[in-house]
């Protein structure tokens, strides 16, 4: 595995769960590093 399809992989990562109804907000200019995990009534950013 070369490291272009290591990166594709990446950023198939799920990152972002649903908890108690509530999913996390999150804008698209958010950089959310490997193995990060946000779950439930968050929100990041402006």
């Amino acid at each position: 595995m070369d490291a272009s399809e290591i990166q594709k992989k990446l950023n198939n990562e799920i990152k972002l769960f649903l908890y108690l109804n509530s999913f996390p907000k999150i804008p698209n200019n958010v950089f959310l590093a490997s193995g990060v995990k946000i779950i439930g009534d968050v929100e990041i950013g402006a």
